[in-house]
């Protein structure tokens, strides 16, 4: 990208002429302002742009002698004038200069945009003859060593020279789709093409991928993603750019990008991205570490919220659990093959602890499930997969009447009454409030929700008792972990404390 200064003792000036023009659609990049003509000649020397905008009359130093002094040094800058008076012995002294054109302020926006559009095409023709530095294989092998950070890298001075200036620069990584070996040089070539007309270098190949050189900054920021959108629509490639980043200091921005690139599983395909995804970020850490993956408390804490979303068809909850096991996996490991595995292993738990609760369920029915998740390209491919077959399978679960969210709640209930069953939990996992649910409930059923559940656990526990279970036992597996708090419920429930009603059924009465 051509460096531009802009020299003008008026602040709404200097302003105004950055913004006047869409300087970076032109290749340029805006790299410095002075405020007067001592000022631009140190920027002049210190920057080395390739165009100076300048006002004709200031303090300290007119602007015909700063481009005098300019012109001494430098015959093949670029110079515009800027003049808020018509007089021809001016123009006659700048254009005696060498200057590029002649402006009348106030500025008219498109015969500035004429001027910048005219020197960028000068300015590309000249580098493409020139070569400006190294040329071909060259120039490549001096930046991939500069990008490299190995021993060959060249000097601060050379690597300013190849990069096209100090910087500072951020590099741009674009990888091509998983599985096209040959996809790098077609990468490589398309970015080089659509760069040269930013006024950019071309692109060279870095391992697996095409590497850029773009200015530092939001500037680049916009750059990169109007090249990706121009040179790549909609190609399944993976972009990540590094930092801000010296011209001698460019192997740590090209690191950086390389590290957003390892997790290209988990990355959205056809964006320029800067930074992990949150979820990812948030578990690696400051130090990008990490840890290992979920022990099996965790992974069977993830199975056993997968299976009441699923029993209870809350979609949403379904999703979140979905993305929070992936983000946990991904953390430890991030590759497609070891995140498909884990996610594919998660669901195989699932669903085992899914037909051990419902009756005629058979998790082999469903193996198609797994060869989905590993046909997918992306984590975001993945996690939209699963939560789909997970939700059909959701839904066959409450055939016939899949919309009665009672329905599914009394049979989850039958499921699971031994658990600690509590109606703002089932409020939580049906995504209701607790209040209109309980009236639901005693609507539907007419019994509370407590009332219900006591029912419900005091009939299995008359069918364990006759079965010729202990009192103690069927208290445990009913969900009473209280034996005095199970006898008074019992009592309540049928007028007998259950040793006299599992002696009066003809069990035997055992051990209470």
């Amino acid at each position: 990208m051509f460096k531009l200064l802009i020299v003008d003792d008026e602040p709404a000036i200097r302003e105004g002429l950055q913004t006047l023009v869409d300087w970076e659609r032109h290749g340029f990049r805006v790299a410095g302002l002075g405020v007067d003509g001592e000022d631009g000649l140190r920027l002049f020397r210190e920057l080395e742009p390739d165009l100076v905008v300048v006002d004709i009359r200031m303090p300290k130093r007119s602007g015909l002698e700063l481009v005098e002094e300019i012109r001494r040094s430098d015959r093949a800058c670029r110079v515009l004038v800027l003049s808020g008076h018509a007089d021809f012995a001016y123009a006659q002294q700048a254009i005696r200069l060498g200057i590029e054109g002649y402006l009348l302020k106030p500025v008219d926006e498109e015969e500035l945009e004429a001027y910048a559009e005219r020197i960028s095409q000068s300015l590309r023709e000249e580098r493409r003859e020139t070569g400006g530095g190294p040329d071909g294989p060259d120039r490549e092998a001096a930046l991939l060593a500069l990008l490299d950070g190995s021993a060959d890298a060249p000097d601060e001075a050379e690597a300013a020279e190849l990069a096209g200036g100090p910087g500072p620069w951020r590099v741009l990584l674009v990888e091509p789709p998983e599985g096209d070996a040959a996809g790098a040089e077609r990468l490589r070539e398309r970015l080089s093409a659509h760069a040269a007309g930013a006024g950019l270098g071309p692109a060279v190949r870095s391992a697996g991928a095409a590497a850029l050189l773009v200015p530092g900054g939001d500037a680049g920021r916009r750059l990169a993603r109007r090249l990706l959108e121009a040179a790549l629509p909609e190609a399944g490639c993976t972009a990540a750019l590094g930092a801000d980043a010296g011209a001698a200091e460019l192997a740590r921005s090209c690191r950086e990008a390389a590290e957003l690139l390892r997790h290209r599983f988990a990355l959205e395909p056809d964006f320029v991205h800067e930074r992990l995804p949150q979820p990812l970020a948030a578990r690696l850490g400051a130090d990008g570490a990490g840890g290992g993956p979920p022990g099996p408390e965790e992974t069977a804490q993830l199975a056993k919220r997968l299976v009441q979303s699923i029993e209870t068809g809350n979609r949403e909850r379904l999703r979140e659990t979905l993305a929070e096991a992936a983000w946990s996996f991904a953390a430890a490991d991030s590759s497609r093959p070891a995140l498909a595995g884990a996610m594919a292993e998660l669901c195989g738990l699932a669903l085992a602890e899914l037909a051990s609760a419902v009756d005629g369920f058979a998790p082999a029915a469903h193996a198609g499930l797994a060869a989905g998740v590993y046909r997918q390209a992306r984590l975001g491919g993945l996690l939209a997969e699963l939560e789909r077959q997970l939700a059909e399978l959701s839904a066959k679960l409450d055939a016939g009447d899949s919309g009665s969210v009672m329905r599914r709640m009394l049979a989850y209930m039958e499921r699971h009454y031994a658990e600690p069953l509590r109606l703002e939990m089932l409020a939580g996992l049906y995504g209701y409030n607790s209040g209109y649910l309980g009236k639901l409930f005693k609507s539907h059923t007419g019994l509370s929700f407590n009332a219900y559940l006591d029912q419900l656990r005091i009939e299995r526990a008359i069918a364990m008792l006759e079965g010729g279970m202990k009192v103690r036992q069927a208290a445990e597996k009913v969900g009473y972990g209280n034996v005095d708090y199970f006898h008074a419920k019992f009592k309540k429930a049928t007028g007998k404390p259950p040793s006299s009603y599992k002696k009066s059924s003809g069990a035997d009465p055992g051990l209470s």
